[in-house]
């Protein structure tokens, strides 16, 4: 099937709600389609492979991964633009740069036990899960310090949240828009799946997209890239 820029002359809020809704479609239809368009955006959002061409002249052929970070010329990467570590955001999931299994307590332990770990480890909040990992909230160590009873009594709720297949240009929207540091990923069934922050996300972003082209790798809970 061709598709000749189909979404060309939409307005931007109605052209992102039917690129979405075509890619529902296309993972049950799975048809081979040839997508014609100018937009670098929408090349890397809808294709598997992109086919750049300059003066009817084939130059790249990739992944949009590899035509981000393996740019084969001057040509491509003027194409793709200089932002092009933003936007591969768009393709890689809060999975890729999370710290998984960060530390946390659970509901049910004693308040005056865990602020003297938190004090020890100087912590100024800690997460709060129940018994099967199924995330309750924060704690602040100033509401805790003098409280007798359980950290349950004192759980605030986490307002924002991400899902670990979320891609990682929302993540950052989301930490951006609200004005914090760290997103915690929460999977389908509510449990605590890992931490999103600055640190790491800079970290993936810096290390993949130089003038080398390398790959991401894995982040350890240590906060090494492997």
């Amino acid at each position: 099937m061709l598709m000749d820029e189909p979404f060309g002359a939409i307005d931007p809020i109605n052209r992102e709600a039917l690129q979405d809704e075509f890619l529902k479609i296309q993972e049950k239809v799975r048809k081979t389609i040839v997508f014609v368009t100018h937009d670098i955006h929408e090349a890397i959002k809808m294709g598997d492979k992109i086919a750049l061409l300059e003066a009817g002249r084939l130059v790249q052929y990739a992944s949009p991964e590899d035509l981000l970070t393996a740019p084969k010329n001057q040509f491509v990467k003027d194409f793709v633009g200089a932002d092009r570590a933003l936007k591969r955001l768009g393709l890689m999931q809060v999975r890729d740069a999370m710290l998984a299994d960060p530390v946390h307590c659970n509901d049910s332990d004693a308040a005056p036990d865990v602020a003297k770990s938190m004090r020890a480890e100087d912590l100024n909040y800690l997460l709060v899960c129940d018994e099967a990992d199924h995330l309750k909230g924060y704690v602040n160590l100033r509401d805790i310090f003098d409280h007798p009873g359980k950290i349950g009594d004192r759980v605030k709720p986490m307002t924002i949240i991400a899902h670990p297949d979320q891609n990682l240009k929302d993540a950052l929207s989301k930490m951006l828009t609200y004005d914090i540091g760290i997103v915690v990923a929460v999977d389908d069934e509510g449990k605590l799946a890992g931490v999103l922050n600055t640190m790491t996300l800079a970290r993936v972003v810096g290390q993949t997209y130089d003038e080398r082209g390398g790959r991401w790798g894995k982040i350890t809970a240590g906060g090494k890239i492997l």
